[in-house]
């Protein structure tokens, strides 16, 4: 990644220009809200995972109930991602 201009979640809320495609690694509350948020601004949003789920640490539960179901804000994810990416 050295050579790729990322964001980090300090710097993301800096843009002026909404990206068009993100792409998120990391599911826990810090990448599930950027998810969510750019996904609501009209971001086409993937969120790529460690581990079955998001939101790891938190109840199953939240992930259930009424407007917390983050997986309609997501356009695509990939839960126990395989892949290593050499920061």
């Amino acid at each position: 990644m050295s050579s790729v201009d990322y964001l980090t979640y300090e710097t993301l809320w800096g843009l002026e220009v909404l990206p068009e495609h993100m792409l998120v690694i990391g599911a826990g509350p810090i990448g599930c809200e950027m998810s969510q948020a750019f996904r609501r601004l009209g971001a086409r949003v993937t969120l790529i995972a460690s581990q079955d789920r998001v939101l790891p640490r938190d109840d199953v539960q939240i992930l259930t109930d009424g407007d917390n179901d983050l997986e309609r804000y997501i356009n695509e994810y990939f839960p126990e991602a395989e892949h290593t990416i050499d920061v």
